[in-house]
C-alpha cells in the first residue's frame, strides 16, 4: 500500500503492518483513502479530528444553504360565521401566505347545514377576491364528505415587504335603532299628542 503522512508527504509502497505501526509510535490513526486505487492509498491522520472537522463544515454549509420549507397551514371556517370573524380568520391566512406557507380554508357543515353548500361557497369566494392581490388558487374549492375547501398560495408577484395588505370587509350592517323624528314640538306636546 502506498502511504502518506500526516503533513502529506508520500513515505512510499510498503506492507500494512509496517503502516500501523508508523501510525501508533506517531499517535494517529490509518485511514483508507483510495481503496480502487493499485496500490491502496493510505493516509495518517486524527481520524477522530477530521470527522470533527467535516461534521462543522457540513453544519456550515447546510446553515449557508436556504432551505424553503412550505408548509400547509389550515382556516378552519363555520357556515354561520360573522363578519368579524372572517376578518380575524383573513388577517391569520395573510399572515401565513406572507411566510411563504400554503393556506387550505375550509368551512365545516354540521348537522342540517350540509343542505346549504353554496352558503359556504359564498363564503370562500368572498375571501378569495378579498385576497385576490396577494393569492393565487392552486385548487378551487371542493366540497368533500362534510367540508367545502380550497388551497391558497401567495402570488408571486406580491412581495409582503414592500405592499404590506389591508384587510377591508364591509358587511351587512346591523340595523341600528331608529332615532325619533326630528321634530319641533316639545316632549310635553308629544306625549299630549299620543294619548
Amino acid at each position: 500500500m502506498l502511504l502518506i503522512d500526516e503533513n502529506n508527504e508520500t513515505l512510499g509502497k510498503m506492507p500494512i503492518y509496517e503502516a500501523r505501526n508508523i501510525a501508533f509510535e506517531r499517535g494517529y490513526d490509518i485511514v483508507e483513502i483510495a481503496a480502487n486505487a493499485d496500490p491502496p492509498v493510505c493516509k495518517i491522520m486524527d481520524y477522530s479530528k477530521y470527522r470533527y472537522e467535516q461534521t462543522k463544515r457540513d453544519n456550515e454549509n447546510r446553515r449557508k444553504q436556504k432551505i424553503v420549507e412550505i408548509e400547509l397551514k389550515e382556516i378552519r371556517l363555520r357556515p354561520q360565521i360573522d363578519i368579524h370573524d372572517i376578518k380575524v380568520k383573513m388577517k391569520k391566512i395573510v399572515e401565513f401566505l406572507t411566510d411563504g406557507n400554503k393556506v387550505r380554508v375550509y368551512v365545516q357543515f354540521k348537522g342540517r347545514e350540509i343542505m346549504h353548500p353554496e352558503i359556504g361557497r359564498n363564503i370562500l369566494e368572498s375571501i378569495l377576491e378579498q385576497l385576490k392581490p396577494i393569492c393565487v388558487v392552486e385548487r378551487m374549492p371542493v366540497m368533500e364528505g362534510k367540508n367545502l375547501w380550497m388551497i391558497l398560495a401567495k402570488s408571486p408577484q406580491w412581495d409582503p415587504v414592500k405592499t404590506p395588505f389591508q384587510i377591508s370587509i364591509h358587511g351587512k350592517e346591523k340595523d341600528a335603532p331608529k332615532q325619533p323624528e326630528d321634530t319641533n314640538e316639545t316632549p310635553q306636546e308629544q306625549s299630549e299628542t299620543v294619548e
